[in-house]
């Protein structure tokens, strides 16, 4: 994953403030699916691939956590 810790990921190449972007633009994608799913269900349409990148948004986020985490 661009996202790792080790050599050739993200943060080696980008910094710790690129990583903490990431994070944050993920963080506003997850909440406009949020939306968006919301809208689909009122409509009554299928969620289920709105729901799979919700699902996709919250463990990137996960892992940048976990990465910035580990960094001091």
């Amino acid at each position: 994953p661009a996202v790792q810790s080790g050599k050739g990921g993200q943060l080696a190449e980008h910094g710790k403030g690129s990583v903490e972007k990431s994070r944050a633009t993920l963080a506003r994608r997850l909440a406009d699916h949020l939306h968006k799913l919301e809208e689909i269900r009122q409509a009554g349409g299928h969620v289920s691939s709105v729901e799979r990148e919700l699902r996709n948004f919250q463990h990137q986020i996960a892992a940048l956590d976990d990465i910035l985490r580990r960094e001091p």
